[in-house]
């Protein structure tokens, strides 16, 4: 049996009726322009941004300069922190 008052009552959640904070997206995106960095190396940059699909809410976008499980983890937590939990 299903709790009517549950994000998840049984009911299909498509994008476009899933409440806010079910479901959200996130992706790096490469720079199109290379840094200088403190060692001296020019590098591209990537932009990890974490976004809620129902509303469209930015919930966190940092750049790293590097694609790493490290910097995923770290960017979702810092959404996490600032959004709490997708429900």
């Amino acid at each position: 049996m299903s709790d009517p008052h549950s994000a998840y009552s049984g009911t299909l959640h498509t994008p476009q009726n899933a409440p806010r904070r079910i479901l959200w997206h996130l992706d790096f995106h490469h720079a199109s322009r290379k840094v200088l960095t403190r060692a001296g190396a020019w590098v591209k940059p990537m932009l990890l941004g974490v976004i809620d699909d129902r509303s469209r809410l930015v919930c966190h976008l940092q750049w790293y300069l590097d694609e790493t499980a490290q910097s995923l983890v770290h960017g979702l937590s810092q959404a996490f922190m600032k959004r709490g939990l997708p429900v």
